[in-house]
């Protein structure tokens, strides 16, 4: 039988097929009605969602499978003030770092909507992080909060865009692209001066901007939360 994890993120949906703790197909939707299908074949299925849906689709999600909460069992700890507030895609994200990176201490930045850094220690314990705004959150805050500034379509990137930016969309870019990798280097260097073993890892939808810009060894995972999200259904299987 295979398990079904779904991420239902703020813009798209991603699902990962797994025979046991290996992903054998990915699939992305756009909204939650386009998963019936999915739900009607033999399969156990992992929902975690950071949208707010409306109360048929919130029946329909919470019949399909377990349902990612704050009260559902994970396999590590989570050393958080405000666990409640902890967003889910950050917890499974961690289990799936903690699962690749067993017994190591790994930073993980999700470059998405937001930028998110965390820190799992080698102990399999969830430290916490940081959160700020994502790319296009950067560029269309500064739409937004000024009275001349352009709204920056980022697709296609059509220049490597270095420092410094040679017209204003370019200079809007460049300070979006590299304020987010200098946050992420920083957060880096800090961390490896407390801590050894160190092992980073780069996910989110965001991440083909960044992966061979961030100065320092990196994995590229883009499927991480989908790997978390399997692993806690393996994991509440097991312990049922």
């Amino acid at each position: 039988m295979r398990n079904i994890a779904v991420d239902i993120g703020n813009t798209r949906i991603k699902v990962g097929v797994f025979e046991g703790s290996s992903i054998v197909d990915l699939l992305h939707f756009r909204e939650v009605r386009e998963l019936a299908e999915l739900f009607e074949k033999e399969t156990k299925a992992i929902i975690s969602s950071v949208r707010k849906h409306t109360s048929d689709e919130l029946s329909f999600l919470q019949n399909a499978g377990l349902w990612l909460d704050q009260k559902t069992s994970i396999p590590i700890t989570i050393d958080y003030e405000t666990p409640s507030t902890l967003g889910l895609d950050r917890v499974a994200g961690a289990v799936g770092a903690a699962v690749e990176f067993s017994e190591r201490n790994v930073l993980i930045a999700d470059i998405g909507t937001c930028l998110t850094i965390d820190y799992v220690s080698a102990s399999g314990v969830f430290q916490g992080g940081i959160i700020s705004p994502g790319l296009e959150m950067r560029l269309r805050a500064m739409r937004d909060y000024t009275g001349r500034l352009p709204l920056v379509d980022l697709k296609p990137l059509d220049g490597d865009y270095s420092y410094p930016g040679k017209s204003t969309r370019e200079s809007m870019i460049v300070g979006a692209i590299h304020g987010i990798k200098h946050e992420i280097e920083g957060y880096i260097f800090d961390l490896r001066k407390e801590t050894t073993d160190l092992h980073v890892i780069l996910t989110g939808g965001d991440t083909s901007f960044f992966d061979s810009m961030v100065k320092a060894t990196i994995f590229v995972c883009p499927e991480l939360i989908l790997t978390g999200l399997n692993r806690i259904l393996l994991h509440n299987e097991t312990n049922a």
